[in-house]
């Protein structure tokens, strides 16, 4: 289950890219690990961000792009299962999906 988790957030990532790269961290922290997958695509407007785990919700900014809207929300509720959280933050301009596993 975290494979899809894993995957689903870097196909995202690459499919919404401006440039060909997007850019994985991983970082062990002493209650868990956390795993963040960012790309320099168009920014996820605010007013959509609070309907990311909504099932079939797709923000503004996926200009055409292919998608039913049920991935984020499937990552989501795996990370739950796992005792972890899946969080979309903007840092350095970018748009970063992180996701944090306990112990």
């Amino acid at each position: 289950m975290l494979h899809t988790v894993l995957q689903n957030l870097c196909e995202n990532a690459a499919k919404y890219a401006q440039s060909p790269q997007i850019t994985i961290t991983l970082s062990g922290e002493s209650n868990g690990c956390r795993f963040r997958v960012a790309n320099d695509g168009p920014l996820i407007p605010a007013e959509d961000r609070p309907a990311l785990s909504q099932p079939f919700f797709r923000a503004a900014n996926r200009s055409g792009k292919k998608g039913f809207g049920l991935g984020l929300v499937l990552a989501k509720r795996i990370a739950t299962l796992h005792g972890g959280t899946l969080n979309y933050e903007i840092g350095d301009g970018l748009n970063q999906f992180v996701l944090h596993l306990p112990k």
